[in-house]
């Protein structure tokens, strides 16, 4: 009885239809010249016969691509299930049966020879024509499947019963049930892939990188837009900072930046005024400086100036001085105050007695001003 066996490899799709040249129940042993990789796993048919095709898994065990040997390949079944061991069982059983019934089978005895009818030399011509046919075709004989012990190494293509007549030479299956020539010979597999016509498809990498750029660039557009409008809506709407002040910069070494005070609301409507006596109170953590006089103090600028250390304030409005200057204080920080009037204006300079300007706080009110410096 012959086997017949589909093998399908999972990972480059080919297929092949093979004759089972051995079998058991842990594997089949196949002769083909497509040499398939160890270990490569395989989805098999398996035909038994006349019974319908089994369908299982496996993987090449061993194979034999020496030119010294016949070319094949040890097929072993993965985790068959208990339905189709019983299925290769019956099929070995049935095997093994017919092989016993043709070994006792007793030899026929010699009758003797009688005459041929015309009727019978007829049938001798046409068996010996079938048998010229069959031989000028180069047909395989689809021999029985070979049944061996349920181990893999007795699959071996150098097994002791590998005997002659057990190397079935396995062709394809249309070679060997057809009798044409157009299909002698074996059948060349090739990928489908190969009978296409190739087509220019466009570079996707590059299309990719063309995605991913215009991605980020729309990120950081975004990003600059927050920056710009967002935080000042945030800003405005939450009445919280987010992003700190910027701070002035002065080129000049000597000349630090001018302090516009915020106008308060009562301010007097006169454009003159004076300064008539400064107090100095001695507050530990903070000094004060007040002036005291009639005017408008809330009209000034304040700068800081180096070489010598010092505090200038010009008071636009303020034009007369009652109070006798240079005026020594020599408390931290400040050393001397002194005052003079230039364009029509009073100029109050503080000089500080060490080469740093300590933290200050200037707060006009109507007809004076006070002045905190900060120590700690």
């Amino acid at each position: 009885m012959r086997a017949k066996i589909k093998i399908s490899v999972l990972a480059t799709g080919q297929e092949f239809l093979l004759l089972v040249a051995k079998m058991n129940l842990k594997g089949v042993l196949v002769f083909s010249p497509q040499i398939i990789p160890t270990n490569s796993e395989l989805l098999l048919e398996l035909k038994l016969a006349k019974e319908n095709p089994i369908l299982l898994k496996g993987f090449v065990h061993k194979v034999s691509d020496d030119d010294s040997s016949k070319k094949g390949m040890v097929i072993a079944f993965l985790n068959p299930s208990a339905e189709t061991k019983a299925s290769i069982e019956k099929f070995i059983g049935l095997s093994q049966g017919s092989n016993a019934e043709q070994d006792a089978a007793p030899a026929k005895k010699k009758s003797r020879p009688k005459k041929k009818s015309v009727m019978t030399v007829t049938r001798a011509k046409k068996e010996i024509t079938v048998a010229e046919n069959e031989r000028s075709s180069d047909l395989i004989q689809p021999e029985k499947t070979v049944i061996v012990d349920n181990t893999l190494p007795a699959l071996s293509l150098q097994s002791p019963d590998n005997k002659l007549e057990m190397q079935v030479s396995t062709r394809d299956e249309e070679n060997v049930h057809h009798a044409g020539n157009g299909l002698a010979g074996e059948t060349r597999h090739v990928q489908i892939h190969e009978t296409l016509t190739r087509r220019n498809q466009p570079q996707k990498p590059l299309v990719t990188k063309l995605y991913r750029t215009f991605g980020v660039v729309l990120i950081i557009v975004g990003l600059i837009l927050f920056f710009r409008h967002g935080v000042g809506w945030i800003e405005q709407q939450f009445n919280i900072k987010l992003m700190p002040t910027r701070a002035a910069t002065v080129n000049n070494s000597n000349l630090l930046p001018s302090v516009t005070p915020q106008v308060p609301e009562e301010t007097h409507t006169s454009t003159t005024g004076s300064i008539d006596t400064i107090s100095i109170d001695d507050q530990g953590d903070f000094l004060k400086v007040t002036f005291l006089g009639d005017g408008n103090y809330a009209n000034y600028q304040v700068e800081k100036l180096k070489s010598p250390y010092r505090i200038v304030f010009t008071f636009n409005t303020i034009t007369k001085l009652n109070q006798t200057f240079p005026m020594q204080v020599n408390k931290s920080p400040i050393a001397k105050i002194d005052a003079t009037i230039e364009s029509g204006h009073v100029v109050l300079t503080m000089f500080m007695m060490e080469k740093s300007f300590l933290e200050f706080d200037a707060k006009p009110f109507p007809n004076a001003m006070d002045v905190f410096f900060y120590r700690e």
